[in-house]
């Protein structure tokens, strides 16, 4: 899969959606997407404790 989406041209903006905003590169919009929802779902963790522990 990963060979058939870099060998053929994507639309603009899909490929800019696989790149963060510090400049790094993910494979595919998928591992970006889930990556960020991984990273929210730590942080509402992270504040929900915080919240409890007041």
């Amino acid at each position: 899969m990963d060979k058939l989406i870099n060998e053929n041209p994507q639309p603009s903006e899909v490929v800019d959606l696989r790149v963060s905003l510090k400049g790094l590169v993910y494979p595919t919009a998928r591992v970006y997407i889930t990556s960020l929802e991984q990273r929210i779902e730590e942080l509402e963790n992270t504040i929900s404790e915080m919240v409890n522990n007041e």
